[in-house]
């Protein structure tokens, strides 16, 4: 696994496209995939939560897919 408190910049993607495939990577290494069959609703917030490491968010770029 990857370790978040190694003092080195990582990168979380997570992504929808407009057919309802959902990723997620973390540093390029896949995470997650999944498809949402929901329908794009939006949302409503972000929540980042760490326990026992000091986590510094440098960036945060939310967009929604062109139709």
């Amino acid at each position: 696994g990857t370790n978040l408190a190694d003092g080195n910049p990582h990168t979380l993607h997570w992504q929808r496209d407009p057919a309802g495939q959902v990723s997620v990577t973390l540093d390029g290494r896949s995470l997650l995939e999944l498809r949402d069959d929901q329908g794009m609703r939006g949302f409503d917030g972000l929540v980042i939560a760490c326990k026992d490491i000091q986590l510094d968010v440098r960036s945060v770029a939310l967009s929604v897919p062109a139709n």
